[in-house]
């Protein structure tokens, strides 16, 4: 009975968990590839089961297959919620896309197993190499098709990790070199330099890669000849029973390798290519290639594995130059006024970032925001309470300009108005100059103010006499000159005060 009770107890502690483990939403599979590969390369699968975006815990059961003829399955038992699977995919399968499909289960006290979850991903075999080609010029990488007219090109086939690590077995690689369809010859590398010189055009660069797998041939070393002489030996000969050795031999069951080709003629047009000799171009016709050239058609090498890349560039002029022109110091309140002049090109923008005080520039600064700028022939107003750096920054498709300006704010300390001071000293100064000149004026013609006028004093003059002026000798002369009586002519005893003639004046002193 106790057995029964803990049976039962397990079955419905085992129904619980797998019904939680159904209707739980937070679990899933992620399933990545490092695809897609070349033929014949090797690619490998990556699997993670997940419980609320976290690794699950197990133990875990991984499920593998593939839709490929022959396909490929696999079944492991672990742990670790995570699970890597490489194959790798040789001639006997076709250049095609492909699905891998994976289930995970999980189970509880290795009794009872239910479906964690299920992943699909589909993949692609290729015919030729993946990858692309890397355009530098100077430190930086153009993620664009535009480039510089002024800087060297710098071409670099880049391929996928995948068939990086699947050529790297190869006797030989080659990689030929295209642009518009004009042959600049081979390297046994992926770089090419290339300078484009003419601004507004566009140009196409091609390059072909053949890789080669077939072992050099073998050394042939002729070993010298050694001659033996044996001595004379009486040998016995017991004869022993014959004993056939069985060899079993599995024979693989025929396989057709099925190869998709590119739709192209067998007939090769060898006028399509140019070749670049001594700055003229020439006809090449001395080697065909596949792929390149719209014009030249050609069936591939079964010996040979193919990578074929091209890219589109167009070319543009850099920005060369800035200029700014203003007044970089000004006094508080006024408004800040620079004219900016470059060259014009195509596709230009501007912006300007403000740091208050000194600034150094590094260069490397970058805009939140862009304008677009139609001529490079502008002009910029702003008012700055403070002092500040503007950096500039102008830039087109190949091409920054980073232009650092510090504008300097500075103060005036308040004067009293001109009125206020220079009216009252001017009339201070006017007035001194008016009392000098009065002054002097007055004494230089002194002379002028005094008047000779008559003495009326008709009395004898007395050196002893008190003096007087001009105005009391005159009274004195009226009053003696109406109230005294004339006396007989020469019979007075008194004597004469009269001038000579009977003149009752005398001179005026």
């Amino acid at each position: 009975m106790r057995i029964m009770f803990s049976f039962i107890k397990y079955a419905f502690i085992l129904v619980v968990l797998v019904a939680d483990g159904l209707v739980d939403a937070n679990k899933e599979v992620q399933l990545t590839c490092n695809g897609p590969i070349v033929q014949g390369g090797t690619i490998t699968f990556d699997a993670v089961a997940l419980e609320n975006r976290h690794p699950a815990k197990g133990p875990f059961q991984f499920f593998w297959s593939d839709n490929v003829k022959p396909p490929h399955e696999r079944d492991i038992k672990q742990d670790d919620p995570k699970d890597h699977w490489s194959i790798k995919y040789d001639e006997t399968y076709p250049v095609g896309d492909y699905e891998m499909k994976l289930l995970v289960k999980t189970c509880v006290l290795e009794i009872i197993c239910y479906e964690f979850g299920t992943a699909t991903l589909e993949f692609r075999i290729t015919e030729t190499l993946n990858g692309g080609i890397e355009i530098r010029q100077g430190n930086e990488t153009r993620l664009d098709k535009y480039v510089s007219s002024e800087e060297l090109t710098k071409h670099k086939i880049n391929l996928s990790a995948t068939d990086q690590d699947f050529v790297k077995n190869a006797t030989r690689i080659l990689t030929y070199w295209f642009v518009d369809c004009v042959y600049y010859g081979f390297s046994e590398s992926f770089d090419f330099n290339f300078n484009f010189t003419k601004p507004g055009e566009e140009h196409v660069v091609e390059a072909l890669v053949t890789v080669d797998f077939t072992p050099p041939p073998p050394t042939t070393t002729v070993a010298p000849t050694t001659t033996t002489h044996k001595p004379n030996v009486t040998t016995t000969t017991t004869t022993k029973p014959t004993t056939t050795k069985i060899t079993t031999t599995t024979k693989k069951p025929n396989v057709t390798k099925s190869v998709i080709k590119r739709s192209v003629d067998l007939v090769t047009n060898k006028t399509s290519i140019m070749h670049h000799v001594n700055g003229t171009l020439k006809p090449y016709n001395d080697e065909v290639f596949p792929f390149v050239c719209n014009g030249t058609k050609i069936a591939t090498s079964s010996k040979l594995t193919y990578g074929y890349f091209y890219r589109k560039v167009k070319v543009e002029a850099p920005i060369t130059k800035v200029n700014t022109s203003g007044n970089f110091w000004l006094q508080q309140g006024t408004i800040f006024r620079m004219k900016v002049m470059c060259q014009t090109t195509p596709n230009m923008q501007f912006c300007i970032n403000t740091y208050p005080g000194s600034h150094n520039s590094t260069q490397n600064e970058t805009c939140y925001s862009y304008r677009k700028l139609d001529n490079c022939d502008f002009e910029i107003e702003r008012y700055y309470p403070n002092t500040h750096t503007l950096v500039l920054i102008i830039k087109n498709d190949v091409s920054k300009v980073v232009t650092p300006i510090k504008v300097t704010i500075y103060n005036v300390q308040t004067q009293p108005q001109l009125s206020i001071v220079v009216v009252p000293v001017a009339f201070s100064l006017v007035a001194v100059v008016m009392i000098i000149f009065g002054v002097a004026y007055y004494i230089q013609n002194r002379s002028h103010f005094l008047v000779e006028v008559a003495d009326f004093n008709f009395g004898q003059q007395y050196n002893d006499m008190e003096y007087k002026t001009f105005r009391e000798r005159l009274r004195d002369s009226l009053s003696e000159a109406f109230t005294r009586d004339a006396g007989p002519s020469g019979s007075s005893s008194e004597p004469s005060v009269w001038p000579p003639g009977g003149r009752k004046y005398g001179a005026m002193s």
